[in-house]
């Protein structure tokens, strides 16, 4: 297998190379090579380099495309840099996604949307409020100041949009 034969089965966009064979269920370019199933970037990077990348580190496309194989774009790194670099390209950002790890959060709270509701309502003390809802003093606070517990809507609520 040459860098040659896994080019002939990309689609060249610039630097990238994207995949046009098998995906995992991820998305991640694989294939058969040596009687096993292997990731082609993994394969690319093992090609380019002339040996064997370090077990216990991955490879990255830092272009960001889960397809691109390029070994241009390639890096051998951990898992953490990985992370790291995704974060960079603001891949962890998004306000989808941000609503929804709110709505996980949520979902396994005890305190329902009709006890915030409640607790956004009630004229007083907050920490009679607490006392009765069994919510914490500073919890009931930051519900009521708005920096807990916000409404999530759609990733474009409050963009102003009709």
């Amino acid at each position: 297998m040459a860098l040659e034969d896994i080019k002939a089965r990309c689609d060249e966009v610039g630097e990238c190379w994207f995949w046009n064979g098998g995906c995992d269920s991820h998305g991640r370019p694989q294939k058969r090579h040596g009687g096993k199933t292997v990731y082609v970037r993994r394969l690319v990077r093992e090609l380019a380099d002339g040996q064997p990348v370090p077990p216990g580190l991955v490879v990255a496309a830092k272009c960001g495309h889960k397809r691109c194989v390029s070994p241009d774009c390639s890096v051998a790194t951990t898992t953490r840099r990985k992370a790291q670099m995704a974060a960079k390209r603001g891949a962890y950002s998004s306000p989808a996604k941000a609503a929804k790890m709110a709505r996980m959060k949520r979902a396994q709270s005890w305190i329902t949307d009709e006890m915030v509701e409640q607790i956004r309502l009630a004229p007083g003390p907050s920490s009679r409020i607490a006392a009765e809802t069994k919510v914490s003093l500073s919890h009931v606070k930051a519900i009521r100041r708005g920096s807990a517990r916000r409404p999530i809507g759609t990733p474009f609520a409050g963009l102003g949009a009709r």
